[in-house]
C-alpha cells in the first residue's frame, strides 16, 4: 500500500504563510551574520547559485517555463561564476533548511535545478549544507 499522506513530510509542519519580505528579510540575515569561512567555501566553488522560491508545491516543470518565480535570491559574496545554477525550491522548504528544520540533504530532491552550461559542480551542492544559522 502507497501512502499519499503529506504529515510525514517536515517542511509540511512549519506554520508560517507565503511571505516575499519575510523571506527577503530571513536571507539578508542569514548572509550578513553568515561566518567568513562559508563565504570562502562559497566563493572557491565554480558555481553562481540563483534560488528561485515559490509559493506552492510541488514545483511543476510547466510553472518554470510560463511563469516567473515569485521571489529570485542571487547568492553572491565576492567573485562572479561561469556556472549558474537556478534552485527552484518550495517556500517552506528553504525556510526549513536556513532555520536548521531540516537538512538540506533529505530533501534536495524536492527542488527543480537548471544548470547553464549543464555541468555538474558536486561542491556547489555540498555548500548548501551550510546555507543555514548557526544552532
Amino acid at each position: 500500500v502507497i501512502s499519499k499522506s503529506k504529515k510525514n513530510i517536515g517542511y509540511n509542519k512549519i506554520r508560517t504563510s507565503f511571505s516575499k519580505k519575510k523571506i527577503n528579510d530571513v536571507l539578508k540575515k542569514l548572509e550578513s551574520g553568515m561566518p567568513d569561512f562559508k563565504k570562502i567555501l562559497y566563493d572557491k566553488t565554480k558555481t553562481e547559485i540563483k534560488i528561485n522560491v515559490w509559493p506552492t508545491q510541488p514545483i511543476l516543470i510547466n510553472n518554470l517555463q510560463n511563469k516567473k518565480p515569485y521571489l529570485e535570491h542571487k547568492i553572491i559574496f565576492k567573485k562572479k561564476k561561469k556556472i549558474k545554477l537556478k534552485i527552484h525550491i518550495y517556500y517552506k522548504l528553504l525556510l526549513g533548511i536556513v532555520n536548521n528544520s531540516i537538512s538540506w540533504n533529505e530533501v534536495q530532491n524536492h527542488c527543480l535545478y537548471e544548470r547553464r552550461p549543464n555541468v555538474y559542480d558536486p561542491d556547489a551542492v555540498f555548500w548548501m549544507n551550510l546555507y543555514k544559522f548557526p544552532k
